[in-house]
This record gives structure tokens, sequence and C-alpha cells, in this order.
């Protein structure tokens, strides 16, 4: 808890999303960069247009 915040005031911070979330709850971009590219290299393909081609979802 905040220094000087009640158990009440906690509970109304958590139940509307107010509550700080961890440093690691959110990716860094180079993470999400890497990722991806280890997600093309696997299907062979260079870049996301033609992966949802050969997914199939293109329309």
């Amino acid at each position: 808890m905040r220094t000087g915040e009640t158990v009440p005031e906690r509970t109304v911070t958590i139940a509307t999303g107010l509550h700080a979330r961890p440093a690691a709850a959110v990716p860094a971009p180079k993470a999400v960069r890497d990722n991806v590219s280890a997600v093309f290299a696997k299907l062979q393909v260079a870049d996301r247009a033609q992966a949802i081609i050969q997914a199939g979802l293109a329309r």
C-alpha cells in the first residue's frame, strides 16, 4: 500500500485499474521486434503481408 492509503482506498484503486503495473508486464520494443523476426524466420517470410498470405487470411 502507498503511504497514507487505507485498505478501502487500495481496493478501489485496484478495482478501477489504477494500480501500477509491474515493469515486466510491458515488453521492451526490441524484445517485440526480435520475437516477430523469429516468427517470420520460422514461417520463411519477409514481412507481415507475406505471413498473412501464407496463413490464408488475405481477402
